[in-house]
């Protein structure tokens, strides 16, 4: 028969277990810097990120530091449109965001009218680099039988 001592230590391990299995985040983060052509920081600019399977859009502003994180995006593909008065909007298609990934996307916006659009397509693959954890994206697969 268990003892009341033992009975704590076994609760207390699986509370510990419980807190530990709900830290695990799904979910990814989009971060970067918006800057001018000479490297000046752009602060108050006008970021959307749209999920484009969904096309429900995230938007925020750039702080003083020109920065912005878009926390909590669900793994998918998206679209990052920056906009400020007196600069071209930038456009960067096919982000695509897994598990737990950090993805830095940094805009350099070109003078010119809000109404000219820069689009990035041509860029390098993105990588992690703001930390070293990984993460798995599971999928579906419909043509797999079930025993």
């Amino acid at each position: 028969m268990p003892t009341r001592t033992s009975l704590c230590v076994l609760a207390c391990i699986a509370m510990l277990c419980a807190a530990t299995l709900s830290a695990q985040e799904f979910r990814g983060t989009i971060l970067g810097r918006v800057t001018d052509p000479s490297g000046a920081v752009i602060p108050g600019a006008k970021v959307t990120i749209t999920n484009q399977d969904t096309n429900v859009p995230v938007t925020l502003e750039t702080t003083a530091e020109g920065n912005y994180v878009s926390p909590y995006m669900i793994p998918g593909i998206y679209r990052v449109v920056v906009t400020s008065a007196g600069f071209k909007k930038w456009v960067r298609e096919g982000v695509i965001v897994q598990i737990n990934d950090r993805i830095a996307i940094d805009a350099t916006l070109q003078i010119g009218a809000v109404s000219d659009t820069v689009t990035v397509t041509a860029e390098s693959p993105q990588l992690q680099t703001s930390n070293a954890d990984m993460g798995q994206v599971v999928e579906r697969n419909s043509n797999a039988r079930s025993s």
